[in-house]
Order: structure tokens, then C-alpha cells, then sequence
């Protein structure tokens, strides 16, 4: 295959995945403007508070096993070794089932004990242990995705968030009118039903895949070695994410109020909806990364994460800075008044998008090419970083101390990342090209906000007109700054047909 059908394969991919993220985050959000309405600010904040603490586990039920298995599936395809590709599944499906099994009876057990120290009211160790049942069933979903993640399918593991939040707000609306009680055990029994549907398809996929008759799993010490020495350092590093991704939320809970948690909790969802972009692209760019170092393509893989670098920034800028003009708008107009206190921290969070994209694009290739403990070294610093402005910042400034915590500490996974991956590609990186962006960003953040000073329209249509004009003015923009080649162009054609 040459740098063009990878780039032409990596951008197919993303256009699906796009899809069904953008609809997962689509309905997501619907399944958060719908709580709102129907819970209050304390149950809201409460649920996603609970949510948070349980998904902390996630980390222990899956210590880099489901990273290994995206990982040496297409290592193991690429070399075209059947019977350790067998055994692999077998393996990490045995381990994940006894950990998950383990983690999810240790918060049934210690439910009390949570409920008191952390939420203050032993009333809340009830929910405590319905969510442990929705940790053992997530576990199964958690390994479905990796699974066809591994294997490059697209469609399948990018529908699961979808039907799973599709799902369960279908299940919400049967129940109404809500309470606490009610939106737990339906988010339970949601995720049990996903995972039920998607197990038939993990046997055909292993079947169609396995072209040669592998009778017997062959778990030996050295393949064990093999797992675990790429898993281990995946693990460690899976703790620092767990503690960047859900440390803010808890330590709000604990330091202020479940009020503020619900309003944390309306602006991170609404600025991760930005991540569709960068979820589209780096979730297959791990396994292909995987691929093409087993093929020893490396001059392919140096070309395309330039290629990759650059365009997925070209998206991403006025998308952050549309979000950023309209973030008092946003708030409203789905969550009502009452939410609008979230404003700045949505904006704070927007702009940690970019940080996160590109953090995430060189964590993707890293992890593809076997070097997990880079990542854990860069994770385990953004962490200590997250935490000690966490304790520093939300008992002064709340949300916007969260805020302001997450986005630093992606701007340093992102530049300590790029010199690491130096190291390991010749890669070049498209530093005028991302200027331009900004800068058009900019320009295009300009004329917004001049045009909302001039214009005087109901807000509905002025958001709608405003968001045209942007994408207009920034594409302008990029054609005049000539920020886009005519390879770019090509690739871009060849996946619209």
C-alpha cells in the first residue's frame, strides 16, 4: 500500500467514525438536556458525580489490556499468525472478565464507605451499588470496542456510544417523569442491552479472520510477557488520564457543590463535543500505526501524521473559536438560563480542544509503534500537574479553576509529546501551517464579534447566520494563506466519492 491508500483508508474511516460520534455526542447531549428538565441541579450533578467515581475503576478492570489488544491484533494479522491472534483474544477476554468481575464487588462491598467519605449521605450507597453492576456490564462493551478497533472496523465500534446513548434516552422517555432512581437502572439496562447485541459479531469477525483452522490457544510465558510489557506501561498511563478526566469533577464534589458539579458537567460534555474530530481520526491511526511499523513503513507513517497534524488542526480552529463566540447561546438555548453561570469554563474548555487534538494524534502514533511507556511518562506528568492546580484553583475559582487546570495540562501533554516523538519518527512538523490557522481562526473570531454588534436579530437566527458567514470567512481564508495543497485536495476528493 502507498502513503496515498493509507491516507485514503485512515480518511474513509474517520468520515464514519465522524458520523456516528458526532450522532453519540448528538444524543448524549439530548440525554443531558432531557436530565436537566427533569432532575434537579443536585440530582443531575449527583448522577454524572457517581458516574465519574465508578468510571475512576474503569482503569483496574482493564490495565492496559484493551490498548494491547488494538495494539497486536493488526501486528498479529500484518504477520499473519493466526494462532497468537486467537490466543490474545482469549486471553485479555479471560483477564478483563476476572478483574471487572473483582472491581465491581469491591465497590458493592465498600458502598458505604464511599457514600459517606465522598458524598457525604449514606443515602447515596444504594446508587453506589447499582452503578458497580453497570461497571461489570460496561466491561464487556469496553472490550467489544478495542476488539474491532484492532481489526480496523470502523463501523462497528464507533456504533456502539451511539446505540448505547440512543438506547438508553429511548429507555428515559419511557419512564418519565424521572428521578435519580429511575435514570440509573435505565443507564444500566442500556448498557446491558449494547453489549448483548454486538457478541454475535465479535465471533463472526474472528471467524471470517481466522482463514486458517486454529484449533488450540496457546498461552505461553513468553507470549504473557509479550502482553504485558506493552499493557503494564499503558495501564500506569491509563491511571493518569483517569485521574486528568475525572479528578476535576470529584474534587468539585468535594471541595464546593453538587450544584456546581451540574454545571461542570453541562460545560465539559458541550466542549467534547469538538472530540468528534479528534476521536474520527486517532482511533484508527493507532492500529494503522500499529500496521505499517510491523510493515516497516515508517517513511509512510513520518508523511502521514504531518498530513494528519495539519488538517485535522485546519478543522478543528473554527470549530473551538464558533464555540467559543456562542458558549453564553449554547448554554441557553439547551439547558436553560440557569446553566448560562458555565460560560467562561465552556469557553476554557473549548479552547482545550486543539491541545488535546494534537496531544492526542502523537499519543495514537506513539502507542502504534510501541512505546507505550512514553505515554505513561507524559501522562503521569500531566496528571501531577492536573492535581496539584485542581487543589490549588477549585476551592478559589470552582469550575473555572477546573477549567483552566484540564486546558494547561493538555498544552503540556502536547508540547513534552512532540519532542518525544522525535525521537522515534522523522517527522516534520507543520508548525506555518498551524499559524495560518490561528491566525484565520482569529480573523474569523474577529468578524463574528464585530457582526453580533451590528446585527440585531432574534438569537436563534443570529447563530445560525453567524456560524455560515465563519465557515465561509475561514475557508476563504485558508484558500487565500494557500494553507491547503493540492495534495490535501486530492485525498479529500478520492474519499467523497
Amino acid at each position: 500500500m502507498t502513503s496515498k491508500s493509507y491516507s485514503e483508508r485512515l480518511a474513509k474511516g474517520a468520515v464514519i467514525i465522524f458520523v456516528f460520534t458526532l450522532l453519540a455526542n448528538f444524543i448524549g447531549y439530548l440525554v443531558r438536556f432531557f436530565l436537566t428538565r427533569q432532575l434537579s441541579v443536585a440530582d443531575y450533578g449527583l448522577f454524572y458525580g457517581l458516574l465519574s467515581f465508578v468510571s475512576l475503576f474503569i482503569i483496574f478492570s482493564d490495565p492496559g489490556f484493551g490498548s494491547a489488544l488494538v495494539k497486536f491484533i493488526p501486528e498479529f494479522l500484518a504477520k499473519k499468525d493466526y494462532s497468537k491472534l486467537k490466543s490474545l483474544v482469549a486471553f485479555i477476554f479471560g483477564i478483563r472478565f476476572v478483574l471487572s468481575l473483582s472491581v465491581a464487588a469491591l465497590i458493592f462491598s465498600f458502598s458505604d464507605y464511599f457514600a459517606l467519605n465522598l458524598f457525604h449521605s449514606l443515602d447515596v450507597s444504594p446508587l453506589i451499588k447499582i452503578f458497580s453492576l453497570f461497571f461489570f456490564i460496561d466491561s464487556f462493551i469496553s472490550f467489544e470496542s478495542t476488539f474491532f478497533t484492532g481489526f480496523q472496523r470502523p463501523f462497528h465500534f464507533s456504533s456502539i456510544p451511539f446505540l448505547k446513548n440512543l438506547t438508553f434516552f429511548l429507555l428515559l422517555l419511557l419512564i418519565t417523569p424521572l428521578n435519580i432512581e429511575k435514570t440509573i437502572y435505565a443507564f444500566l439496562f442500556s448498557s446491558f442491552m449494547v453489549s448483548s447485541f454486538f457478541l454475535p459479531s465479535i465471533f463472526w469477525t474472528l471467524k471470517k479472520n481466522l482463514k486458517r483452522k486454529v484449533k488450540k490457544i496457546k498461552i505461553t510465558g513468553k507470549f504473557i510477557k509479550t502482553i504485558t510489557s506493552f499493557a503494564i506501561p499503558v495501564f500506569f498511563g491509563a491511571i493518569a488520564y483517569s485521574i486528568i478526566g475525572y479528578t476535576d469533577t470529584i474534587m468539585l464534589t468535594f471541595f464546593r457543590s453538587l450544584e456546581e458539579v451540574g454545571y461542570y458537567q453541562v460545560a465539559l460534555p458541550t466542549s467534547r463535543l469538538l472530540w468528534v474530530i479528534v476521536f474520527s481520526l486517532t482511533t484508527l491511526l493507532f492500529p494503522m500505526s500499529s500496521e505499517l511499523w510491523a510493515s516497516n513503513k515508517k517513511h509512510i507513517l513520518s508523511k502521514g501524521l504531518t498530513i494528519i497534524t495539519k488538517i485535522s488542526f485546519m478543522i478543528m480552529v473554527p470549530a473551538v473559536l464558533i464555540t467559543i463566540a456562542f458558549a453564553r447561546f449554547i448554554l441557553d438555548i439547551f439547558f436553560g438560563a440557569t446553566y448560562i453561570t458555565a460560560t467562561a469554563c465552556l469557553q476554557i474548555l473549548s479552547l482545550a480542544a486543539l491541545f488535546f487534538l494534537i496531544r492526542a494524534i502523537f499519543s495514537s502514533v506513539l502507542a502504534g509503534i510501541g512505546q507505550p511507556i512514553v505515554n505513561t511518562k507524559v501522562g503521569i506528568f500531566m496528571a501531577i500537574f492536573n492535581v496539584i492546580a485542581n487543589l490549588i484553583l477549585i476551592p478559589i475559582y470552582g469550575i473555572v479553576g477546573a477549567a483552566v487546570a484540564t486546558t494547561t495540562s493538555f498544552l503540556f501533554g502536547a508540547i513534552i509529546s512532540f519532542f518525544y516523538i522525535r525521537k522515534f519518527i522523522t517527522f516534520k512538523m507543520p508548525f506555518v501551517s498551524l499559524i495560518k490557522s490561528l491566525f484565520n481562526g482569529f480573523l474569523t473570531l474577529a468578524t463574528i464579534s464585530y457582526l453580533k454588534q451590528v446585527i440585531n436579530i432574534p438569537p436563534i437566527q443570529e447563530a445560525a447566520l453567524l456560524s455560515i458567514v465563519a465557515v465561509v470567512v475561514y475557508i476563504f481564508l485558508t484558500i487565500i494563506s494557500k494553507n491547503v495543497k493540492q495534495e490535501d485536495v486530492k485525498i479529500l476528493r478520492k474519499n467523497k466519492r
